[in-house]
């Protein structure tokens, strides 16, 4: 037993009454009667010289006394309690150690004559000691020796210096050997008791410093609280003096129009306007006539038609300002809650089918001068886009002269198709662009597969295989800034992974959690046997402007913000709301704002949500995309397909890169909005042709650069809507 520290000393009184406690239990009386002897003679708190003690008991008692049985006992107790516990390297000091002190026995017993001790010791540890060193086996001979002092052999041994070397060695190693060795367990005992004291103060401790904590908490928010509501009564009176004030300005407009009018000898009123539309070219005015329009274009070229042209330039901005003040479009005023001061001066369109299937997916290259798309039949084409029905598109005019046109009255020329690649018999999950090398499409279809395919030369780079059992491909993002990709996988069961790609060495390096909404959700089955995040099934996918963020449309409705530096979700929020029963609709796109300060969520109920990044929970605004109706139709199919793992349809949306728009695709059809900041927005999907707008829409994407949408239809074909937007 090792020389116990201060806090061992402590507890051996409190174990020495156990023992006696435990000795009078038992009815051990003589026991318990050397032990208090011992204690007395010792010291109940003295210091415990143990191999001083062990010496003793050997080398002055049991030796001495020829006690065979007391030192196998002993030899017994050290080689099983003590010696066991050191390291192999001691074994032949070990066995050298018990074959000299069973040497030493021999010498003594021959020294008295008692050959009957040494045959004794013989029998029960000679053939153990022989074994463990050889060399002891010549003392097997020291019983038929007449004289063994004077056998050369044994002679040395019974040398009074060769005994006092082995009790001084046998001193040494036993005090190494305690040294080493730790508390014996039952003074660990007090060991837990001490610990659980040191326990019991640092829990007090806890609570009362977590009472402060609760209390400077309640006084924080109560805090925030007045300062919130003195902030909501400072917006609300601001509010009320900035309606004031429109109201007065809109009055003062209508008044100076009115009498703008007057002066001039009348005209037409505003509501008297109606809207231009141009049948050939698709063409729809959706919007009050802005002061930038002249008036030959609203009196059909004639400017001095019963007025002046001073006047009549001037009356038709004054009633142009007037109109778009009170919110008059020239063909039905919009919902105050969908109100918005942009409209489309003309959208031209053209529709190509070259795939045998459905078509999956549509994306534009980084650079808007080419575009890819993926269909049912396992087959990806890459095409240019044709200028001539771009936004802003330039044409010569009758004298020859080159400038912008206000519409465009026919449909613009047909993408040319570039190259084209098949991708086998599954069918394209998702396509995207290698931001970071212009000519690198990511492919996915079918399984956990991703191609890397070069659009510009038709040929298969490379492929990679993601994690079989989290699914097949929902969607693939490219970071803008860095060479990681995000693969969206489903099981067709309700349950994904997201899986972070490497596009350099085009494999798997990571994947993120999926966190379930609900708390005791969190212990089911949250890892895929490959050791992946496994949670929700994540339909939807998008990285930020500089790659820092990325955010998740799932299956239960809940949108999840990643912190890619960190790697862990920062926020969680409900994105769609739920269906009947509390049953959870999916959230089947989404992208984040142009300013980056939103993200904006499509759910399979058909309906678009604007929510703040910065205020979580808050709504924004909110778009209904259904055309009418519950919006049953789509809630079930994304039921559907979050049941099955079909891709026939997953709503989709897309955003003009400057706020401006948002392109959508539902089971009902393509879908155009315009967005105003201030939070209206309105409905133009008229502009597009009927077959696109009521046929069902399987995908989209918005031009990076220009007001370009690309729809992919369930009907194989793919619409590209060029849109001239102020």
């Amino acid at each position: 037993m090792p020389a116990p520290g201060a806090s061992s000393a402590d507890d051996v009184p409190y174990v020495d009454t156990l023992v006696r406690e435990y000795l009078l239990y038992r009815g051990f009386t003589s026991a318990l009667a050397s032990f208090d002897d011992e204690r007395a003679m010792r010291g109940a708190d003295a210091a415990l010289d143990v191999p001083d003690r062990v010496v003793s008991l050997v080398f002055h008692r049991q030796i001495p006394r020829l006690d065979v049985h007391g030192l196998v006992r002993t030899l017994s107790l050290l080689r099983e309690r003590f010696f066991t516990r050191l390291d192999a390297s001691y074994a032949d000091a070990i066995a050298r150690l018990e074959s000299s002190v069973a040497t030493l026995f021999v010498v003594t017993a021959c020294e008295r004559d008692r050959r009957d001790k040494i045959a004794e010791l013989f029998e029960r540890e000679g053939d153990r000691l022989a074994s463990a060193d050889p060399d002891f086996a010549r003392w097997f001979a020291v019983l038929y020796a007449e004289r063994p002092a004077d056998d050369p052999r044994f002679a040395p041994f019974f040398a009074a210096s060769w005994a006092d070397a082995i009790v001084v060695t046998a001193r040494n190693f036993l005090a190494t050997v305690f040294a080493a060795q730790p508390l014996p367990t039952v003074l660990k005992f007090a060991e837990r008791r001490r610990e659980t004291e040191r326990l019991r103060k640092r829990v007090e401790n806890a609570e009362r410093e977590t009472a402060r904590l609760r209390a400077a908490l309640e006084a924080r928010e109560a805090e925030l609280a007045r300062v919130l509501q003195e902030q909501a009564a400072r917006d609300k009176r601001r509010a009320k003096e900035e309606t004031k004030k429109t109201a007065a300005k809109v009055a003062a407009a209508a008044a100076a129009a009115a009498a703008e009018t007057a002066a001039a000898g009348g005209g037409n009123r505003p509501t008297d306007l109606p809207p231009s539309r141009n049948d050939a070219g698709g063409s729809v005015d959706l919007a009050p006539a802005r002061s930038d329009v002249d008036d030959s274009e609203t009196n059909g070229g004639d400017s001095s038609k019963g007025r002046r042209p001073e006047a009549a330039g001037s009356e038709s901005e004054e009633r142009s300002r007037a109109k778009a003040s009170l919110g008059f479009d020239g063909a039905s005023a919009p919902a105050p809650s969908s109100r918005t001061t942009r409209r489309v001066v003309s959208a031209t369109t053209s529709s190509f089918a070259w795939h045998d299937g459905a078509v999956t997916s549509v994306r534009f290259a980084p650079d808007g001068a080419s575009a890819v798309s993926g269909g049912e039949d396992g087959v990806v084409r890459a095409w240019t886009l044709a200028r001539a029905g771009r936004s802003g598109a330039r044409g010569p005019d009758s004298d020859g002269a080159t400038k912008k046109s206000k519409s465009s009255s026919r449909a613009p020329d047909a993408p040319t198709l570039d190259a084209w690649t098949r991708c086998g018999a599954s069918s394209v999950a998702a396509i995207e662009w290698d931001r970071r090398r212009r000519d690198r499409v990511l492919v996915a279809s079918g399984g956990a597969s991703v191609r890397a395919w070069d659009a510009e030369r038709g040929v298969l780079l490379c492929e990679g295989f993601g994690d079989e059992a989290v699914g097949a491909t929902e969607d693939l993002r490219r970071s803008p800034v860095s060479d990681a990709f995000c693969r969206a996988a489903s099981d067709g069961r309700g349950r994904g992974a997201l899986e972070m790609w490497n596009a350099k060495t085009h494999a798997v390096v990571g994947s993120l959690p999926l966190v379930p909404e609900e708390v005791g959700a969190a212990s089911e089955n949250v890892s895929s046997p490959s050791g992946f995040g496994f949670g929700p099934a994540p339909l939807s996918v998008a990285f930020n402007h500089n790659g820092k963020m990325l955010a998740a449309a799932c299956g239960d409705g809940c949108v999840r913000l990643y912190d890619l530096h960190a790697e862990k979700q920062i926020m969680r929020w409900r994105a769609v709301a739920e269906g009947p029963g509390a049953a959870s609709v999916p959230a089947t796109s989404l992208a984040f704002s142009h300013d980056q300060n939103a993200v904006f969520v499509l759910g399979a109920d058909g309906v678009a949500r604007e929510w703040s990044l910065h205020r979580l929970k808050t709504k924004l605004r909110e778009i209904d995309l259904k055309g009418g109706g519950s919006g049953s139709r789509e809630r079930a199919e994304g039921e559907g397909l979050l049941a099955s793992g079909a891709r026939v349809h997953k709503p989709g949306l897309a955003l003009d890169p400057t706020g401006r728009g948002l392109a959508a695709s539902t089971a009902r059809g393509a879908r155009l909005i315009l967005l105003d900041p201030d939070g209206g927005h309105a409905d133009v999907s008229s502009a597009l042709p009927a077959e696109v707008r009521k046929a069902p829409a399987t995908c989209v994407d918005w031009h990076p650069t220009d007001a370009v949408a690309a729809f992919g239809a369930a009907d194989k074909t793919v619409t590209v809507a060029s849109l001239k937007i102020e």
